[in-house]
């Protein structure tokens, strides 16, 4: 009895560890726009002018370096906290979170596979641009699979849109990794190769989606810190272990 006891404890405490996990938030400002180019876009009949160019921002909660963030829904402006002294708080998790309900099972699926495939050809490590017209790209495709709803990729037509001319290379571009994410061609035909080490973090505020633009951050892992699901089969498999070693120490 005390054995199943111990065992219900252990595991509720994982089982808290793992919620807490889920719900972690901080305070970001933002700290300065890539300038660049800028293009009219269409989303369910609404117009905005918006740059294609990522947001560094600060944490002001875990004062880390900057860092980079792409727009995850361009319709929707940043608040003026998030653009002021005092910040704005939001919910962060990891791309693949349960906890994360945004996006569907497929939205994750394809933001990890653009990332993992393209992001290197835009950008180093650093967050700084080596490429600016697959920069330009990337933005634009992972606007298209978020905003786009009709199930078929078209920068220029659906519910979501850009309405500027594009340059036919920047074209052929978005339109060679749209054919990649629907599975028409393969990132290898495009000479392209996947990076699995990146981390990949959504930042939605606290409010919800009304009370700001959500955000997308691509890190490589700086640590080995164990996921919440490796924690609780740790604390299981030491309770295992332990009627053993007291066993023997008898």
């Amino acid at each position: 009895m005390r054995k199943v006891s111990i065992l219900i404890i252990i595991v509720a405490m994982m089982v808290l560890l793992v919620t807490a996990q889920s719900a972690q938030a901080d305070i970001l400002r933002g700290s300065s726009v890539f300038t660049d180019m800028s293009v009219i876009i269409n989303h369910n009949g609404s117009n905005s002018s918006v740059y294609l160019s990522p947001m560094r921002v600060t944490n002001m909660t875990t004062n880390q370096p900057q860092f980079i963030t792409f727009c995850g829904d361009p319709s929707v402006s940043t608040s003026s906290s998030f653009n002021g002294a005092t910040g704005q708080e939001f919910g962060y998790f990891n791309l693949f979170s349960s906890s994360l309900t945004l996006y569907t099972a497929q939205q994750k699926t394809r933001i990890n596979d653009l990332f993992r495939y393209a992001y290197a050809t835009a950008y180093d490590l650093n967050g700084n641009v080596i490429n600016v017209e697959n920069a330009r790209a990337l933005q634009l495709v992972l606007w298209e699979v978020l905003g786009e709803t009709s199930g078929t990729y078209n920068i220029q037509g659906g519910t979501f849109r850009v309405t500027t001319a594009l340059s036919t290379s920047l074209l052929n571009t978005v339109n060679n990794w749209f054919g990649a994410l629907q599975g028409t061609i393969t990132w290898a035909s495009l000479g392209l190769t996947a990076y699995n080490d990146y981390d990949m973090t959504v930042y939605v505020p606290a409010g919800g989606t009304l009370a700001g633009q959500t955000m997308i951050s691509i890190t490589a892992p700086t640590s080995s810190v164990p996921e919440p699901s490796s924690l609780l089969f740790f604390g299981l498999g030491t309770l295992a272990v332990a009627p053993f070693f007291r066993k023997r120490k008898k």
